[in-house]
């Protein structure tokens, strides 16, 4: 089984993709989390070679945290992303991945706005 960008292939002539180190916040969001089974719900599709897996919105909500994309920062801000969230589990995993940045002085990452954003959207 191959995973990549939440879609697994069985039986396919997709390589996986020679392992690196995160380049950023996101890609190690992207590249640990989204292998764990815990951290996807599998699609009911009609497909015969692969399947479909999405994150919990708690994961895809910290990938957008922990990215520097302007889009990203919109998503958090404008679409109810942030709502549809256990807010303790989010809270727990952002504690977390706070753990693991490569560069914490980096004041581009979403993460610096999350709790205005937070408190914006009355959840803190």
């Amino acid at each position: 089984m191959i995973t990549k960008c939440g879609l697994q292939a069985e039986n396919s002539s997709i390589t996986r993709p020679k392992s690196r180190m995160p380049q950023t916040s996101y890609d190690h969001c992207s590249s640990e989390d989204l292998r764990n089974k815990e951290s996807l719900f599998e699609l009911d599709l009609d497909f015969s070679a692969i399947r479909v897996y999405v994150p919990t919105i708690e994961l895809l909500a910290c990938c957008k945290i922990f990215s520097t994309r302007e889009k990203d920062l919109i998503d958090l801000k404008e679409t109810p992303i942030l709502e549809k969230c256990d807010t303790e589990k989010l809270l727990e995993m952002v504690a977390e991945y706070r753990e693991y940045l490569l560069n914490p002085s980096n004041r581009d990452l979403n993460l610096y706005e999350l709790d205005n954003i937070l408190k914006e959207k009355g959840i803190l």
